[in-house]
């Protein structure tokens, strides 16, 4: 029954990146870096972070809420494999851009994931 919670919620994360990552690259297609991807893997950093958080120190939610929403949704929303491979697609264009492209998902990433840490404990 786990997995399928973590399937059902995969699904649900696969296809929610897909068309959030399209709709931010018809908004901003001339960007430097793919804002699509980054806009997923912070959101979702923040989302998992918060979700963690928050259930350790309040809502304490049954194991299959995690699994859909932690592992399954937002392990299938975030993408570090796409990640990677456009750091190689941009380093390809320009060096600069490439570290550009890095340094702003690991600030933001990280700094998204440190937001939901803090507003997750502040609910407990």
């Amino acid at each position: 029954m786990e997995y399928l919670f973590v399937g059902i919620g995969g699904f649900l994360g696969a296809i929610s990146r897909y068309g959030l990552s399209q709709v931010v690259h018809a908004n901003f297609s001339s960007s430097h870096v793919p804002l699509g991807t980054i806009t997923v893997n912070v959101l979702g950093a923040f989302l998992l972070s918060f979700l963690l958080t928050a259930n350790y120190y309040k809502f304490n939610l049954p194991t299959h809420t995690i699994l859909l929403l932690g592992t399954g949704f937002l392990g299938a929303f975030t993408t570090f494999s796409t990640f990677t491979h456009e750091t190689l697609t941009v380093f390809e264009q320009s060096i600069l851009k490439g570290f550009l492209y890095v340094l702003i998902m690991l600030i933001a990433g990280y700094g998204s994931a440190i937001a939901g840490y803090l507003i997750g404990k502040a609910t407990g």
